[in-house]
């Protein structure tokens, strides 16, 4: 399941699967230095990678080196208890205003990159209150 920090993003991600998905407004708790990959740190992205690099030097684990990007998250996480991975996506077909998309000075501001969250399946227990339906 994955969320995004804004209602906007959600429309959007809704609009480009057709209407066939739902949003949700929920809220979630977690530690931070335990409980999450944030892979929009660049640290944390280096260590990562340094761990999967390690891990495929196994003789079990030697897939590694040529698992996807999603199997290599969900093999970290499964080894490390992490219950939530945050990153951003790239969407660039996301239409922008003039005021983001001015081809008269270079830009580094834009709408185009979302902050997507994905709670590893079996981490139910970081939802707090209630789920609504927006």
């Amino acid at each position: 399941m994955y969320f995004l920090d804004n209602e906007g993003n959600a429309e959007y991600w809704k609009k480009q699967k057709d209407g066939k998905a739902d949003i949700f407004r929920c809220y979630v708790k977690f530690d931070a230095r335990n409980d999450l990959l944030d892979l929009t740190d660049l640290n944390v992205e280096k260590r990562l990678d340094q761990f999967i690099r390690l891990a495929s030097k196994e003789p079990k684990l030697q897939y590694l080196k040529k698992a996807s990007i999603g199997d290599k998250i969900d093999f970290f996480c499964e080894k490390c208890n992490v219950k939530l991975v945050k990153f951003f996506g790239k969407y660039p077909k996301t239409p922008q205003t003039e005021l983001l998309d001015s081809e008269n000075r270079v830009q580094k501001l834009t709408n185009q990159v979302k902050v997507i969250y994905c709670v590893k399946e079996g981490n139910g227990g970081i939802f707090t209150g209630n789920i609504e339906k927006s």
